[in-house]
């Protein structure tokens, strides 16, 4: 059995410097990578962040390519992109506000297909397509289907807002 102290120090900062992850190093010297963790701490050596190599992607059991859903492509764009701070369309880049990113010709499969837009550009270049509407919204002169077990009611609101 090896114990965190008899992890050669030298070693164990090459082996971080070459950016080996604790479990790798774990395996050269036959120990736990929580015994490698252990030894890191106390000499003060930073860890990496741990890396998921094998499941970005087509290397991922889950991935679902050019079938996921429409949240799916989403996500998978924010994972790639990050979250997106500004406007593309209108300059905006006020940090209360909403942005998301919005396919630009639905081609959802390719992420150079999208572009950062605040809510009002994206309803705009949506043409309110997204906007749904509950039983309880209020806007004049919309017919509003409502959808409960196995059968749907529609109803014309008129009245004022």
């Amino acid at each position: 059995m090896i114990y965190a102290k008899n992890i050669p120090e030298k070693q164990l900062r090459e082996f971080c410097s070459q950016k080996k992850t604790q479990t790798e190093i774990a395996e050269i010297f036959g120990c736990n990578w929580k015994t490698v963790a252990k030894r890191m701490r106390y000499l003060g050596i930073p860890s990496l962040p741990p890396k998921h190599r094998w499941f970005h992607g087509s290397h991922n059991p889950r991935w679902s390519g050019s079938e996921a859903t429409y949240s799916g492509f989403h996500q998978r764009i924010s994972n790639t992109k990050g979250r997106p701070k500004k406007c593309e369309i209108c300059g905006l880049d006020d940090e209360a506000r909403r942005y998301e990113w919005a396919n630009m010709t639905g081609d959802y499969n390719n992420p150079d297909d999208y572009k950062r837009m605040c809510i009002p550009c994206q309803r705009k270049h949506d043409g309110n397509e997204v906007f749904r509407f509950s039983p309880w919204t209020k806007i004049k002169g919309v017919t509003v289907t409502t959808k409960f077990r196995n059968h749907s009611k529609s109803r014309r609101i008129n009245n004022d807002i």
